[in-house]
């Protein structure tokens, strides 16, 4: 058994030779390993080198008979001039177009240099080639486990801080701008005095025997009145103006910085009851916002509490009122406006 022939046996031997396929490319790597074995021969003729390659094919026909009986195979020549084409059972392998170029002499050279390269080149031709199909499946799974395991850990909350994981978060400064028409607490008292749980370190910002720091703009109407041996000051609006009380620069210095607590004592008429809002300008320390209140005969105690920020109030302020939202004329008799520090 020559060397080629026997290259040719021990690769369908490591294969699945019962494939025609796989035999395919078994003779077409043999011719391409005949080519490059005898390229390197200079020395050898057209002729001998023709004459191997019908060797080769003669060979491969011999070899193929093995797996397809001879009744099955054409009685015509095998043909050179066309490309080596599949074996069926019925066609034995023909040579490829160009076949390589053969050195010198009518076989494959013995076992040796040559033949062990020309062996090794079939078995290498021959190997089945790897698909990254499985590498690629095994880079998708652990895709998507990092970002199930991301995804969890974002959904978990073990990256938020401890203080927040309760659902709570941070307190943002208190806002004293915008509108609140929340019904604010009143606290009423039979004697018209302050309930006992309120602080009685009071600033007071207006009283009605000093009237003179209230200011009345067009269409408003303020005045004293006497209602059960007290002074009070009874103001009015017809529209949507307001009655602005002030309060000092230096009571807001006192109270910069503080839980400030707001006190405005009131009443309306007899059988009347009226919505008031009550707003404020701070200067500096912002402001209270604009609030709601029911007010009714009795003396009511109206209260609202503000955190204030420590820094320069940098002028007076005022209490803005508007004795009656609903616009109907009804009046409110103001008592005192004060403001205590409760922390």
């Amino acid at each position: 058994m020559d060397a080629i022939e026997k290259a040719i046996r021990n690769a369908l031997e490591k294969g699945d030779a019962g494939s025609q396929a796989y035999r395919e490319r078994v003779y077409n790597s043999a011719f391409a390993a005949l080519e490059r074995a005898l390229s390197t021969r200079e020395s050898i003729s057209p002729e001998a080198a023709e004459q191997r390659r019908k060797n080769l094919r003669a060979k491969i026909i011999e070899i193929e008979t093995e797996f397809v009986p001879a009744t099955d195979r054409p009685s015509e020549e095998v043909s050179t001039a066309e490309p080596a084409p599949a074996v069926e059972a019925s066609q034995p392998v023909a040579a490829p177009a160009e076949p390589p170029s053969v050195d010198s002499g009518d076989r494959l050279q013995p076992p040796g240099e040559q033949s062990q390269d020309t062996q090794s080149e079939i078995v290498a031709d021959t190997r089945p080639r790897r698909r990254p199909f499985a590498t690629m499946f095994i880079i998708v799974l652990l895709l998507a486990a990092i970002g199930t395991g991301a995804w969890w850990t974002i959904q978990s909350g073990i990256l938020v801080p401890a203080d927040e994981r309760n659902g709570s978060v941070p307190n943002p400064p208190p806002e004293l701008n915008g509108e609140n028409f929340r019904p604010e607490k009143i606290l009423d008292g039979d004697d018209g005095t302050e309930n006992s749980d309120i602080p009685r370190d009071w600033i007071t910002i207006f009283e009605p025997d000093n009237s003179t720091e209230v200011t009345v703009p067009g269409g408003t109407d303020a005045r004293l009145v006497e209602r059960d041996g007290e002074n009070y000051l009874r103001i009015s609006t017809s529209g949507e103006a307001e009655i602005l009380f002030d309060i000092g620069e230096g009571t807001l210095e006192r109270i910069a910085g503080g839980q400030a607590l707001f006190s405005i004592s009131a009443r309306a008429q007899e059988e009347e009851v009226t919505q008031i809002s009550v707003a404020c300008d701070l200067g500096e320390l912002g402001n209270c916002g604009r609030k709601r209140y029911e007010v009714g005969a009795a003396i009511s105690e109206l209260l609202f509490e503000l955190e204030l920020p420590g820094r320069e109030p940098g002028a007076a302020g005022t209490v803005a009122i508007n004795p009656d939202i609903s616009g109907s004329g009804r009046m409110l008799d103001i008592k005192d406006i004060r403001v205590a520090i409760t922390q």
